[in-house]
């Protein structure tokens, strides 16, 4: 591992765990109100070529001290470079048990014809967009 000069030694990644996880510890204390959590990993669609990162939920109602964010390194000899200022832990607020209260039904589309309906009109207007792009490729994101 390589740091930046003039980099302050309390931001350097460790390897706390071992086992290619590499530990940052984040600065700052953060509290929640009373039954809510968060949920700690890396940034939503900000994939990084040779680390992934690990995912946990804190309780910060009560937790009287900071955490670390933990990467996975996937493969061996492969250098992972971070830019100053880009993001390396993402927050998100959880309510505590939530799934605890929540049972999954698995039922047939046909036994909720409503619904089924709406699928299929979806189904069939998304094979119809899909086909369209293939006929007539956008020249910007927005031309679709």
């Amino acid at each position: 591992m390589r740091e930046e000069p003039g980099t302050d030694p309390k931001h350097t990644p460790v390897s706390t765990f071992g086992e290619g996880v590499l530990t940052v510890q984040i600065d700052g204390l953060f509290r929640t109100p009373p039954g809510r959590n968060l949920w700690v990993g890396g940034g939503p669609n900000s994939p990084k070529d040779g680390v992934y990162p690990l995912t946990r939920v804190i309780e910060t109602d009560w937790s009287p001290y900071p955490f670390t964010m933990n990467w996975r390194f996937t493969r061996r000899n492969h250098w992972v470079h971070v830019d100053a200022g880009e993001p390396i832990c993402f927050v998100f607020p959880v309510q505590r048990a939530i799934l605890e209260r929540i049972t999954p039904r698995y039922l047939p589309m046909e036994s909720e014809p409503k619904q089924a309906a709406h699928h299929a009109a979806w189904t069939n207007s998304r094979t119809e967009w899909l086909e369209r792009m293939e006929r007539e490729r956008p020249v910007r994101p927005a031309d679709q």
